[in-house]
């Protein structure tokens, strides 16, 4: 687990510190020490000397590690035949592959694998696999009460360890309750949940754009005016 925090509404948290959904900071992560020094940084979770402490560095890779399991899942959930590779007979099998820095079929001693009974059906045995990895993160999630103005008992969400946050929000995304776009401007995931559904761009992005051709029209009326 990662280092334990007080309570907090895991709503406000992403809304309030985090630019990208917070499951998608862990996909984008790779396990070298910069990588993770620097989604210790983005998250807000641990200063950068102690994110390059060994011990935490540790707990960085398994932890993007799990994260990048818990996206694989649920790509598989979302498209059952992409499970295909890594059944063997009854059993889902993936290892780490450290180069690509992706879990790959089959088990590869000394490194970090998985193994997981399924059942025949594609589509349940994705559920299942979801199911399982997403229960075995969100022990540690739970419903608590804060305090609203003016003096209204609220209840929150409160975790304690990012990863187990990430995981309510891959539930959340399974469950159609989220939404997550790769912006196609820079390349970043984006909430679009709250937004239309061919929203393309990351609002940033989409102000800059809507920016840069409200800048090129002026400068096209100007120039027509002139000739």
């Amino acid at each position: 687990m990662l280092e334990p925090f007080d309570a907090f509404d895991v709503e406000t948290y992403h809304l309030s510190t985090l630019e990208q959904p917070l499951p998608s900071l862990f996909w984008q992560a790779s396990t070298e020490p910069a990588s993770l020094a620097a989604l210790a940084s983005q998250t807000g979770w641990l200063d950068m000397a102690r994110a390059c402490a060994p011990e935490r560095l540790a707990e960085w890779r398994a932890a993007v590690r799990e994260a990048k399991l818990l996206r694989l899942l649920l790509d598989c959930y979302e498209q059952p035949r992409l499970l295909k590779p890594y059944l063997y007979g009854s059993e889902f099998i993936a290892h780490w592959d450290r180069a690509a820095e992706q879990w790959q079929p089959g088990a590869q001693p000394p490194a970090p694998f998985w193994v997981h009974k399924v059942s025949a059906s594609p589509s349940r045995a994705a559920a299942e696999l979801l199911t399982a990895r997403v229960g075995r993160l969100t022990r540690d999630v739970c419903i608590a009460a804060r305090i609203a103005e003016p003096a209204a008992t609220v209840p929150v969400l409160t975790a304690e360890s990012l990863l187990g946050i990430a995981a309510v929000e891959v539930l959340a995304l399974a469950t159609g309750q989220r939404r997550y776009q790769l912006c196609a401007e820079c390349g970043r995931w984006f909430d679009k949940t709250d937004l239309r559904a061919d929203a393309l761009f990351h609002p940033e992005c989409s102000k800059r754009r809507r920016m840069r051709e409200y800048m090129r029209r002026r400068r096209q009326r100007k120039e027509e005016a002139n000739e």
